[in-house]
């Protein structure tokens, strides 16, 4: 082939190349809109019921027109390709990270799912803000706010604990930046080597009757130093035993400012483990001050989640 043929079919070839190609890029399917959410809003329609507390949903769980797209650590803006432009359905669930750790997120099964309907253009980006709240299917077996003066519904210590919560005020500072907190929390205080062991309020021991569905322990905490959360619990034929669910981490230094949070514990396997036997069932949280140095041990809105 000569020169000027090889130059020739070489043009030909680009041009044929460079068309066809804007035609498979401009295909409408293969053009993308976009999201972004900056966090979703946890919000109390019944207060009463289900207590508040301060939410830590770090994920957002996202479907388009019903079908998952994927799940974001917030705040994220990403992209989809809308098949309907003309009324797009998005929907959002928060994500949680079951037992504090970052390798076991989940949606959380007791809130409820958010829906918007939007109309979508290419290259659109869309801000939503969902908002969810308990399903109301959901139940609280038990609730420990420090709202009432009463210690019969909160933890208490049992025999052999030097430590015990009291009934604490939040200053208005630390309201003002915890709106679901209340106005009380309880907090406890240890000297060196001193022993906390505090029991579910009153030692009452719920009846377990949950076949099949999800148990969380909801709690917000502030601590000096690791404790263990734990279910003790008595078979049919009444024998008492305790096993422990997990260790808690301390959120700061002693000398440090408070440090609160929030964490989602799953007890469903523990409950329905057929070794244990479960019957009936209570929680307890241990912890040692260390033999240096005093300790604090902070807690609210624990609550027992389930339907």
């Amino acid at each position: 082939m000569g020169k000027k043929s090889f130059i020739y079919a070489l043009v030909t070839m680009t041009l044929h190349t460079a068309f066809t190609g804007c035609h498979i890029i401009g295909e409408p399917e293969d053009l993308p809109a976009y999201i972004h959410v900056e966090d979703v809003d946890v919000y109390y329609t019944r207060p009463a019921e289900t207590g508040v507390s301060t939410p830590n949903t770090p994920d957002v769980w996202i479907s388009i027109n019903d079908d998952p797209l994927s799940v974001y650590h917030m705040p994220r803006t990403f992209p989809f390709l809308p098949r309907d432009r003309d009324r797009v359905k998005i929907s959002a669930r928060a994500g949680i990270r079951v037992n504090g750790i970052s390798a076991t997120r989940s949606d959380y099964t007791f809130y409820t799912t958010w829906d918007t309907l939007v109309p979508i253009e290419y290259f659109d980006t869309i801000t939503i803000s969902p908002r969810v709240t308990y399903q109301n299917t959901v139940d609280i077996s038990w609730n420990a706010d420090f709202e009432t003066a009463s210690n019969a519904a909160y933890f208490i210590p049992a025999p052999g604990s030097n430590i015990e919560l009291e009934r604490t005020e939040w200053s208005d500072a630390d309201r003002s930046q915890r709106q679901f907190n209340g106005l009380y929390y309880g907090r406890g205080h240890g000297e060196p080597g001193e022993l906390m062991y505090l029991l579910l309020g009153s030692n009452n021991f719920r009846q377990n009757t949950f076949v099949g569905t999800a148990v969380f322990l909801e709690m917000e905490y502030d601590a000096t130093q690791e404790f263990q959360v734990n279910i003790r619990y008595t078979d049919p034929e009444g024998v008492f035993n305790e096993t422990p669910v997990m260790v808690l981490n301390p959120t700061r230094g002693y000398n440090e400012k408070a440090r609160w949070n929030k964490i989602y514990i799953e007890f469903t396997e523990k409950l329905m483990d057929p070794v244990l036997n479960i019957d009936r069932y209570g929680i307890s949280v241990r912890a040692v001050a260390p033999e240096d140095s005093p300790a604090e041990f902070n807690f609210d809105n624990v609550k027992i989640v389930t339907r």
